[in-house]
């Protein structure tokens, strides 16, 4: 099998994990936090993104050059650090506003989506051309 071919399936391999994680989080985990504490929720959801992002992460040091995985950081720690003050503002201080709640949620679903991973595939396609 050639170096594409796998970059190829690797590339699937990730998409298709990532849109699993996405589905199951959607199917079961809301359901299921119909009847967890706040807190517990903020802690699944967080695990469910570092899975998300792990999984991309994995497969794009792979398929990808150095600088697009470091895209792949960027847009993953920026988007943990505004949630994470935002629900450590929340834990601790008082409670977040509607619109507050809604941006929080916003980045979450786009953090759990395979949108990132795609945008970043497209990028790699567009912008790096590979021999062979």
């Amino acid at each position: 099998m050639s170096r594409y071919n796998n970059r190829k399936l690797l590339f699937f391999i990730g998409l298709l994990t990532i849109t699993l994680l996405f589905s199951f989080y959607h199917l079961y985990l809301l359901d299921y936090f119909e009847t967890t504490s706040r807190k517990l929720r903020h802690i699944i959801r967080l695990g469910a993104i570092l899975l998300v992002y792990w999984t991309g992460w994995w497969v794009l040091k792979r398929t990808c050059p150095g600088w697009l995985t470091r895209v792949w950081h960027l847009l993953y720690s920026v988007n943990l650090i505004i949630l994470l003050t935002i629900g450590l503002y929340y834990w601790y201080f008082a409670e977040m506003s509607i619109p507050i709640h809604d941006i929080a949620i916003s980045l979450t679903e786009f953090s759990l989506s395979p949108a990132p991973y795609i945008i970043i595939a497209i990028m790699n396609k567009s912008l790096v051309r590979y021999p062979g």
